[in-house]
């Protein structure tokens, strides 16, 4: 039996960390989703997050010599500190319609 789920995971790749998702697609295959990426390799003989692991570094690594790099976890985590005056972040703007009674 395929279970088809995806699972995260990530990998530290020349000192930045990386995640991306995997699942099995057949009894040999995985595919792997990551930022900018869809690649379906083998996993015979070795583990399917080994392997996976493996695709997103040989993704990674070709992305940085062609001068396109992937961005890391630790690019793409959101700011932790809040603005010091809540009075400057835009607030969504709601508009309410009067119910009509029929």
């Amino acid at each position: 039996m395929v279970d088809s789920g995806l699972r995260y995971f990530t990998h530290e790749i020349d000192g930045a960390m990386y995640g991306a998702w995997y699942r099995i697609v057949t009894s040999t295959q995985i595919e792997v989703i990551g930022i900018g990426m869809l690649e379906r390799g083998e996993y015979a003989g070795f583990s399917p997050e080994s392997s996976a692991k493996s695709i997103l570094e040989n993704f990674v690594r070709l992305r940085a010599r062609m001068g396109a790099p992937v961005p890391s976890l630790s690019a793409l985590d959101p700011p932790t500190d809040e603005p010091e005056d809540m009075a400057s972040v835009p607030q969504p703007q709601t508009t309410r319609q009067p119910r009509s009674r029929a």
